[in-house]
């Protein structure tokens, strides 16, 4: 066997190594379920619900990276958010009545739309904490309920 086979042969399994290893390791990186999310409690059936599950950099935003708008109806909406990938967040919910595209305040900062998140963690003096409001969603997705509270 000359050289040249030699090492060619050597590289062909170190790539053929390489790239059995990366498909591998790229479902368990990789995997994403779908989230159901139910708001419950809803008032009434104006504007729209929007739902947000939100990383700790996010929390506690509008702006989620993960997120759905669904139109609201009175008493529950459920959707679906597809490819969640495992990891803790924050789920959250309001009904966005005047379609503004964020949650209205009073003069004293406190929310005049109706809120909630998951866990259903105390309101006191401003949202709660992204440990009282996260939970763990595991690779296969899962479903949470998010009851809105008005105030």
């Amino acid at each position: 066997m000359n050289l040249q086979a030699a090492i060619n042969r050597n590289a062909l399994r170190s790539l053929s190594l390489a790239l059995a290893a990366g498909l591998a390791l790229s479902p368990a990186m990789a995997q994403a379920g779908d989230m159901t999310v139910t708001v419950t409690n809803i008032p009434d059936a104006v504007g729209l619900v929007r739902i947000g599950i939100c990383t700790e950099a996010e929390f506690p935003g509008t702006q989620c990276a993960l997120h759905a708008l669904v139109p609201a109806a009175r008493g529950e909406v459920t959707a679906i958010i597809a490819n969640v990938p495992a990891g803790t967040y924050a789920v959250a919910a309001f009904e966005d009545r005047n379609g503004n595209g964020k949650l209205d305040r009073s003069f004293f900062g406190i929310p005049t739309e109706p809120i909630g998140f998951a866990r259903n963690p105390p309101m006191r003096m401003g949202p709660p904490s992204f440990a009282d409001a996260a939970l763990r969603i595991p690779a296969e997705g899962g479903t949470v309920t998010v009851a809105l509270r008005t105030r």
